[in-house]
């Protein structure tokens, strides 16, 4: 295994435990409700089926009824099948939409942020995915936009006090100070 492959691999399996537990406990459930559906199917089927035919059973030879078996497996089988891929077809559909609508809010956000546009927040509807990121988002562009306003009234000052004709060289150096001091609080 290479270094770099090394960097890559996942230190932790699951990485948002709320989340990716979310996932696998409606997968885990889904699966094991088709499974409980196939098996209490034929269950009931079988049962039914050689309880009907109890008498004439003597009558049947043991490859009538094998193939009574399995023309309902293969029935239950296909109804099996179309209930559980409608219901995982439905049920990721809904699931995936808690993580891509947000992804997309993200996606126009960051946008509008490249824009320059420090005013945009990120709001989710009720049962989104991803509200801690967003909201540590909207902390970090909260915090961006309040040092741009500061460094943004440092920059008037200074700018108010070099048009003055009488400006003060110490009043020039206290302004250019704070504006330089503001700047440096951004890593570029």
């Amino acid at each position: 295994m290479t270094q770099n492959s090394k960097k890559a691999m996942r230190k932790r399996l699951l990485i948002n435990n709320k989340l990716q537990g979310k996932f696998i406990f409606v997968v885990t459930v889904i699966v094991l409700l088709v499974i409980l559906i196939q098996v209490s199917s034929i269950w009931i089927l079988a049962k039914k089926d050689m309880t009907q035919h109890s008498i004439v059973s003597k009558l049947r030879t043991t490859r009538d009824v094998r193939q009574l078996i399995i023309d309902k497996l293969i029935y239950i089988t296909i109804i099996t099948v179309l209930v559980g891929v409608g219901a995982a077809t439905y049920l990721m559909l809904y699931f995936t939409h808690k993580i891509a609508g947000p992804m997309y809010r993200f996606s126009k956000t960051f946008e509008k942020i490249r824009k320059l546009d420090l005013t945009q927040r990120i709001k989710f509807r009720d049962g989104d995915e991803l509200q801690d990121m967003a909201d540590s988002f909207s902390l970090a562009i909260e915090a961006l936009h309040k040092n741009m306003r500061s460094l943004r009234a440092a920059t008037d000052e200074l700018n108010t006090i070099t048009a003055k004709r009488g400006a003060k060289p110490a009043q020039i150096k206290k302004a250019a100070l704070l504006v330089i001091k503001l700047a440096k609080k951004f890593k570029v």
